[in-house]
């Protein structure tokens, strides 16, 4: 089974596709992580280009994104499906993964709709926190460290991933909205669309 999660940066994409990944036993496919893992990483141009965008609070261009992503979906583990978290984002990566699970005889099956407000986001992301070692999220208001910004379990200081500053995630929200609501519209007219408020 395909499941897409849809919303704004911070909504909580991440946490809901982990835990329906547990439930159905299928991997959780984060975009983010992977070109955030990419970026770490490789010192190669293509790492280059993708960390201009990120740190512009621009999106990927859809032919990087739509390559790294269905390299990850052609692994061995994604055979019974997956849970994507951040892809696609544009209508063009959505008719790519159409075009790529009908080849192997496969569709998206469901799409849940995150609805939040961008105030929420806001706070939800500038007070994030991420451990650099074992990558464990804080939140500074919500859920957060025991020790004034240390990691509980590796006692290093944490870190703001730097699309978390409140000027790149206001553009990130713009951008989202410009680019990623048209894919409200094509899942609605699939009758595949689950909006949670």
């Amino acid at each position: 089974m395909f499941i897409i999660m849809l919303g704004p940066p911070g909504a909580g994409k991440g946490t809901q596709a982990r835990n329906i990944s547990k439930k159905l036993n299928i991997p959780h496919i984060a975009s983010g992580d992977i070109l955030r893992e990419r970026v770490r990483i490789a010192d190669d141009e293509l790492s280059k280009k993708i960390r201009e965008h990120m740190l512009r609070g621009e999106l990927v261009p859809d032919d990087i994104v739509i390559k790294i992503i269905h390299d990850r979906l052609s692994q061995n583990d994604c055979e019974h499906g997956a849970v994507l978290d951040g892809y696609p984002r544009t209508l063009a990566q959505a008719k790519a993964l159409d075009a790529f699970l009908e080849s192997k005889n496969k569709r998206v099956e469901i799409v849940i709709n995150l609805d939040v407000p961008d105030d929420e986001v806001i706070k939800r992301l500038t007070y994030r926190r991420l451990c650099p070692k074992c990558n464990r999220i804080y939140h500074l208001l919500f859920n957060p460290p025991k020790n004034n910004e240390l990691c509980d379990i590796c006692n290093v200081k944490l870190i703001q991933r730097i699309d978390d500053r409140e000027d790149i995630v206001k553009k990130r929200l713009e951008e989202y909205r410009n680019r990623t609501s048209s894919l409200i519209n094509y899942y609605a007219e699939k009758h595949i669309l689950y909006i949670v408020n």
